[in-house]
Order: C-alpha cells, then structure tokens, then sequence
C-alpha cells in the first residue's frame, strides 16, 4: 500500500469549507433606544410598563411610609401596578407570537 492510496478523499469537504463566508457581516450603525423595538420603532407597550413600574415604586414607597393611614388600599394599588408593569408585557409577547 502506498501513501497515496492511505490519504482519504477530501475534497468535497474543501468544496464545503470554500463556500463559508470568512467575513462576519458589518454590524448595523444604528443605535436603538431603551424605549424602542430591535426594528428601531418607538414602543408605547415599553413606555407603559416603564411608567407602571415606576408608579408601582412609589406606590410601594409611600404605602410603607404611611402604612397607618393607607392601610391594604396601598398595598393593592402597589401589586395593581406591579400586574399592569409586567402583565402587560407577557400578555403582549403572546399576542406578537399569534
């Protein structure tokens, strides 16, 4: 047996190989907000949950300092804004997928 006959065929691998692109592809130079979408769009559904949670927070902030006068009516507000915040967005990721 000689060495050529022990090398194995590789040329359909090489074949293969050459047409895999050996540049990755420019990255996008726009820059996209906090607020909007990877298309670049602004997102309303974004907005709202940002101003939910927020308003959640201070809800929260100001049940805990006056937790005597408030009573449960803070508390549910707080957990009211908290579903809206994060509610909303399950709710929207299921509506985009259908």
């Amino acid at each position: 047996m000689t060495s050529a006959d022990s090398t194995p065929n590789c040329s359909a691998d090489v074949q293969t190989i050459a047409k895999v692109p050996t540049t990755a592809p420019a990255p996008s130079t726009q820059t996209i907000g906090f607020l909007q979408e990877s298309q670049g769009n602004n997102s309303s559904m974004r907005l709202m949950c940002l101003m939910a949670l927020i308003t959640a927070i201070c809800f929260g902030g100001y049940t805990l300092v006056n937790s005597k006068q408030v009573g449960n009516v803070g508390t549910n507000l707080t957990f009211a804004f908290l579903a809206a915040a994060f509610g909303g967005k399950v709710a929207h990721k299921f509506a985009e997928n259908q």
